[in-house]
């Protein structure tokens, strides 16, 4: 796990995420008299690393959003059933971000394990 603590801060105006951290593995982030506002993206993004979504087979370019859409989609489907995944994912536009070998399962799996 990962522990950051921000303390006296502020975090604005960036043309992304006010902050933006990859890993593969949970995050807890603890903010003290801190503000992060005015971010073209999120305020706090957590997201897996570039390798962690390659090796799931998905394409390391699936913004936080998507991943975030494919979460809530999957959250009350059986994730053994792989016709059920692919259409939830397929509805949301998020099959592009798979690989031609990704096995839905899996990815399914995955997307679930992360904290969105």
């Amino acid at each position: 796990m990962y522990k950051i603590t921000i303390s006296e801060s502020v975090i604005r105006c960036n043309g992304k995420d006010g902050l933006h951290v990859e890993a593969d593995c949970k995050v807890h982030i603890t903010l003290n008299q801190s503000v992060i506002h005015d971010n073209a993206g999120s305020g706090i993004a957590v997201q897996p690393s570039a390798k962690g979504l390659h090796e799931a087979g998905i394409n390391p370019s699936v913004s936080f959003e998507a991943l975030r859409k494919a979460h809530d989609a999957l959250k009350n489907i059986d994730s053994d059933d792989k016709n059920s995944i692919f259409q939830k994912l397929s509805e949301i536009g998020f099959t592009e971000y798979l690989s031609a070998t990704a096995n839905l399962t899996s990815v399914a799996e995955f997307i679930m394990t992360l904290t969105c």
